[in-house]
């Protein structure tokens, strides 16, 4: 998803940019319990039973699935926020955090929207400047990745230096 706000403290315009994320934490550890209850009920009551080997697999099994739905989670709710400030794009990348910043000259900024195989379907998004090339938006699909190109293309014109949009 691709949405523009506007910071009211410095009147600036960012473009944040998110995956589809259909569950909430909530729902994903409700759904996670629901599966790892009646697991580790059946092999509780299979080692009072006398069937003690079942315990170490269903707890190996609960464990994987946590760490499954807890990267699947993670992979959903990161986000990059791209603005124009102090004459650069900045970059930030994080999950609830902030995690990586990248800043780009402002001055010298264009949008590079570019197939990745001449047999591909898939694009990629790059806000580059001199000779640096950064992705953004490598989560979206490609109707969303368009959208977040014509977005940027007219952030950055906004600021008034504006390179052509290339599509190679």
């Amino acid at each position: 998803m691709v949405a523009t706000i506007r910071i009211p403290e410095t009147e600036q315009v960012a473009v944040v940019i998110t995956p589809y994320a259909p569950l909430s934490l909530r729902a994903s550890v409700l759904i996670l319990l629901l599966i790892c209850i009646p697991i580790m009920a059946v092999a509780v009551v299979s080692g009072l039973l006398g069937n003690w080997y079942a315990m170490p697999a269903s707890l190996t099994m609960c464990v994987v699935l946590c760490l499954a739905f807890r990267s699947g989670y993670r992979r959903t709710h990161c986000r990059e926020v791209v603005t124009l400030a102090d004459g650069a794009v900045s970059i930030e990348r994080g999950y609830t955090n902030l995690e990586s910043h990248c800043a780009l000259p402002g001055e010298h900024a264009y949008v590079l929207l570019q197939d990745s195989a001449p047999d591909a379907r898939e694009h990629h998004l790059y806000l580059c400047a001199d000779e640096q090339k950064v992705e953004v938006g490598e989560f979206l699909d490609d109707r969303e990745r368009g959208e977040l190109a014509e977005v940027l293309r007219q952030l950055i014109r906004s600021a008034g230096r504006m390179r052509p949009i290339l599509t190679t």
